[in-house]
């Protein structure tokens, strides 16, 4: 299958694989890192798109079914309109031993987050990445940083070059399966709303900066959505402990999230 994917400049026809099709013999712009997805995404009624969501409670809280509250539940159920084929929503977390039962073909959200992690530990050698590995995903999602703040853990540069390390493990780990390349989805989290005296001021702007750069890095297979510039100072989004998302605010993550991907 061949499919036009057009952002603005005259449309370019792309192979499903994300490789280019020259046109008349000439050559054609490099696919960008989505390319493939979207192709995927149109034809799912007889192929697979794959996408595994990485990251702290913001991903996994309310994610349990494709019926829940959470972001991740939330894209799914609005992906079926997107998409001629069946969408089907798979919470795994650390499930030792979970492996997909894919059907012939569909759209299958994947969740592999984990309440509590970190940059360091979101994406785990023996808990997530054989998940991710068995999912064989089109794309990844990381977004992660709340509690490296929360806890003073990490500065905004090591956030950032701790998820491109999280993002190499998964290279690697499907490479050496034999499987194909993810684009990666790098989320800029919401911010905390409640200042934390022992954190730099700027800490989350420079937060923000610090991802813009490993994506600019890459942009064949990166992309950025910033999540935090989507809730602004809207208020309602968060919960009490101006940390976790109201339904409110898991619905400006998916709608903002399913903005960038179709």
């Amino acid at each position: 299958m061949e499919v036009y994917r057009s952002t603005g400049a005259p449309a370019v026809l792309y192979r499903t694989d994300g490789t280019p099709v020259s046109e008349g013999g000439g050559p054609v712009d490099p696919p960008g890192p989505l390319t493939a997805w979207r192709a995927l995404l149109a034809a799912a009624d007889t192929t697979h798109a794959v996408m595994v969501a990485a990251g702290d409670s913001l991903t996994d809280m309310d994610a349990t079914s494709i019926d829940s509250t959470g972001w991740t539940a939330n894209l799914a159920r609005q992906l079926t309109s997107h998409t001629p084929g069946t969408v089907d929503f798979h919470d795994v977390g650390a499930l030792p031993g979970w492996a997909p039962a894919w059907g012939a073909a569909g759209v299958h959200i994947v969740n592999v987050a984990i309440s509590g992690r970190t940059s360091y530990n979101y994406v785990h050698a023996t808990e997530t990445i054989p998940q991710i590995v068995a999912a064989g995903p089109t794309i990844v999602t990381h977004m992660i940083g709340m509690n490296d703040y929360n806890f003073s853990l990490r500065t905004p540069v090591q956030v950032a070059d701790e998820i491109v390390t999280r993002m190499g493990m998964i290279d690697t780990a499907l490479t050496d399966v034999g499987k194909d390349l993810p684009a990666h989805v790098v989320m800029v989290e919401p911010r905390d709303a409640s200042l934390r005296p022992e954190q730099p001021f700027d800490w989350w702007d420079s937060y923000g900066t610090e991802l813009a750069r490993i994506v600019n890095a890459d942009r064949t297979r990166r992309i950025l959505v910033n999540i935090d510039q989507a809730f602004g100072d809207t208020p309602g989004l968060r919960g009490p402990d101006d940390i976790h998302l109201t339904t409110a605010g898991y619905q400006v993550v998916a709608d903002t999230m399913l903005s960038a991907l179709i």
